[in-house]
């Protein structure tokens, strides 16, 4: 069920207006049917399969707060791992020993009729949401190692936690701190949570249906063929894209912050104003910003961090978000997208001492000389944040490696070609995007019309509607449903 489809629409008021009526663990126990439920409408199969796994992690965990075992441990990750891997990355595997070997029993056609002809399956199938989820099982089993959790969860409470539908699809990528001290005692929202709610999901609607969808259609010709457009137009459809993924993303992060807000139970912010950045470094801080800590925190700080002589901190970051582009797709589009982000921070951290614009801490100046000096590095900041973001994007939306490269040099070659039709609105979206980074770096959220009470509820919930009732046939699935 996608967020944006009049069938969910129906699924959360029933569990909104059951949920209310329950008391205790009664909640629980609906809420985490509810999310099973929500998951098995794509496909029961998988629903018992992510059971499973959630059982044996449950398990697994028990026994490891009162051992705290290496070996459990170990064992723990290598069965998350492995099952990420299996589903996700197989393919890849197989691929990279036929460009190594040359044998045809690893082409993936060979492969997949093998596999037909042994399960009747055509191939192997991506569980939705598996990135997401084997992220916060393992996320909980390191903290539960290394100490960060002192009191053992209850079987209810784990499994809520693991299967709470307004994040379980696609973030954001909860914790145990984030979560727990709320499910053992959700507070029914007042009428200002119920309005920030409902402005949240109304603005993720806005941001998914009117603004991502439909520049989706301009932007995805270039990047099929770049050769047959012009340099201005594969600039555009690179920065366009990554606003499309902002309006998408955070669209969906605003619904589901919004859906959980109305049953008593906040989820943390992932974007926090990324495109009102002037570096590189800032904007990854602010950016699907639930990942990004987790990268920093189980991967980045582990490999050594900044303690580290300066190649070794080069080595580090390129490392930790190469893995961080791998667990967004099994290409290699996105293994170069997370080396080049990678890249791109660690080099910054040296620019900056020569160009003074890359600064995190830019001073206004306080006199007109000084104040325009200023504007001129916000603006040459933000210029080269938007370049190393349009490489990236370059790679992440390209189906190869060369259409990548080839996207790249043409944008910066002059390249002649004709210009993408109907070009306007990605001008508008990055307009709308930077408007709805004011709004939340303003911390206005809801325009502070939480203060209107009823009137600003059923305007809100009527705007919903009509959004619903106008863009739900046309509406394409959120982009990180695939990952």
């Amino acid at each position: 069920m996608k967020f944006t489809s009049i069938t969910f629409g129906f699924f959360f008021l029933f569990v909104y207006f059951l949920y209310w009526q329950l008391r205790g663990k009664s909640k629980l126990v609906f809420i985490f049917i509810a999310s099973l439920l929500f998951y098995a409408a794509w496909s029961p199969a998988f629903a018992i399969h992510f059971l499973a796994i959630a059982i044996f992690n449950y398990l697994a965990v028990v026994k490891l707060f009162d051992h705290k075992s290496k070996s459990l441990l170990s064992l723990i990750l290598f069965v998350d791992i492995s099952n990420l891997f299996f589903f996700k990355y197989f393919y890849l595997l197989l691929d990279f020993l036929y460009k190594i070997t040359r044998f045809e029993i690893f082409q993936s056609q060979v492969f997949n009729s093998w596999l037909e002809s042994n399960t009747g399956s055509s191939s192997i199938f991506l569980p939705l949401a598996i990135s997401f989820y084997s992220f916060v099982f393992i996320a909980y089993t390191v903290d539960v190692y290394n100490g960060k959790i002192k009191e053992k969860e209850g079987f209810l409470e784990y499994f809520t936690f693991i299967f709470y539908f307004p994040h379980l699809v696609a973030g954001p990528i909860i914790r145990h701190s984030d979560f727990f001290y709320q499910i053992k005692n959700p507070i029914k929202p007042d009428s200002v949570k119920i309005t920030s709610g409902l402005y949240l999901i109304t603005q993720g609607m806005l941001k998914k249906l009117i603004i991502a969808d439909n520049i989706a259609p301009i932007i995805q010709p270039v990047y099929a063929d770049p050769t047959a457009f012009n340099s201005v137009s594969i600039l555009v459809a690179t920065v366009g894209y990554s606003m499309r993924v902002y309006c998408d993303f955070s669209g969906y992060t605003d619904i589901a912050r919004g859906l959980s807000k109305l049953l008593g139970l906040e989820l943390p912010e992932n974007f926090l104003a990324p495109y009102l950045t002037t570096n590189i470094r800032d904007f990854w801080k602010k950016w699907h910003y639930t990942l990004s800590t987790w990268i920093r925190d189980y991967i980045y700080i582990p490999l050594g961090g900044s303690k580290s002589s300066e190649l070794r901190n080069i080595f580090n970051l390129t490392l930790a978000f190469t893995i961080g582009g791998l667990w967004h797709g099994a290409n290699y589009t996105f293994l170069f997208w997370g080396a080049w982000n990678g890249f791109a921070i660690a080099i910054e951290r040296r620019l900056c001492l020569i160009l003074p614009f890359l600064k995190t801490d830019l001073e206004k100046g306080n006199n007109f000389l000084g104040k325009v000096r200023y504007l001129v590095y916000i603006i040459l900041g933000f210029s080269f944040t938007q370049w190393v973001c349009a490489i990236g994007s370059s790679f992440f939306n390209s189906e190869n490696i060369d259409l990548a490269f080839q996207m790249i040099v043409s944008m910066h070659s002059f390249q002649d070609g004709k210009l993408a039709t109907g070009i306007e609105p990605v001008g508008y979206a990055f307009l709308a995007t930077l408007f709805f980074n004011f709004l939340q770096k303003k911390n206005w959220e809801g325009f502070g019309i939480s203060n209107l009470g009823i009137l600003a509820l059923f305007l809100f919930a009527t705007i919903s509607l009509i959004i619903l009732g106008l863009f739900t046939p046309e509406g394409a699935e959120f982009i990180y449903f695939q990952f």
